[in-house]
């Protein structure tokens, strides 16, 4: 038995990593039911329905530009989805498990008490329901080089066949030439193939090629991924040339 303590909780929403900036976080599940009870039954019958799940967050206000504040509001603003990952699970590292969805921001708002700090509050709808999933490749790696993941074993004995999908969040990049992400799976976890259906993503240069005007570029995917998921899985990040560094945020899970 492992317990976690919330102190050590990582949140990725969309291309932030999120987790200086909260505190708290709520994510529900939940399945709707019809009651089918009929005369002479002594309890209730239900039949189970559509599944749906709600998250809401709350912390603290930083208006800099690219940071959470804006970034929240211009989402709202857009009314468009995005990816998140929620690692209750002792924090962002590869194998721990985590929360992933795609959010649909409701509600968003400020609070500036005259004796304690500006906070920030956001609830959302999880579109597409939440999922349970894995960290492939953590927030911890600044890298400028190739990245081998580490081997995540799901414990699915012949892996699971109903497809899933990848959150890749990438909170910085600094890049002169495009990064190639994928994710591998393997029967045995030692012969890799890149996982079918969709399970990699160029992304584009940080910086200008010409690198004078230098700037971190974050951005974010969510890959649907179609068929079998082999029992063992890992993140390749592979940059494809140039210079400067990143960070990727890699997890999977399966439907």
């Amino acid at each position: 038995m492992t317990f976690r303590h919330g102190r050590s909780t990582a949140l990725f929403l969309n291309q932030i990593n999120a987790t200086p900036y909260f505190n708290a976080g709520d994510f529900s599940q939940t399945l709707l039911t019809a009651d089918v009870t009929v005369w002479g039954n002594t309890d209730k019958n239900y039949i189970p329905g559509q599944g749906d799940a709600t998250f809401s967050a709350s912390g603290f206000f930083d208006g800099d530009i690219g940071k959470i504040d804006k970034t929240l509001w211009d989402l709202n603003e857009a009314a468009a989805s995005y990816p998140v990952t929620y690692c209750p699970d002792g924090g962002c590292a590869v194998g721990r498990n985590a929360r992933l969805s795609s959010l649909l921001q409701t509600d968003i708002s400020n609070s500036s008490p005259i004796s304690s700090a500006v906070t920030l509050k956001l609830s959302a709808q999880a579109n597409g329901g939440g999922k349970f999933g894995s960290i492939l490749n953590d927030a911890a790696t600044l890298s400028s080089a190739t990245i081998t993941g580490t081997t995540v074993d799901s414990g699915i004995i012949g892996g699971s066949t109903a497809g899933g999908f990848v959150n890749i969040h990438v909170p910085l990049n600094t890049r002169t030439a495009t990064i190639s992400v994928k994710v591998q799976d393997s029967t045995n976890g030692t012969v890799w193939v890149d996982l079918a259906g969709g399970g990699a993503q160029v992304v584009p240069a940080g910086v200008a090629i010409d690198a004078t005007h230098p700037f971190g570029q974050p951005t974010a995917y969510q890959l649907q991924i179609a068929g079998t998921i082999n029992r063992y899985v890992r993140a390749l990040i592979t940059p494809t040339a140039g210079t400067g560094n990143f960070v990727a945020v890699v997890a999977l899970a399966r439907y």
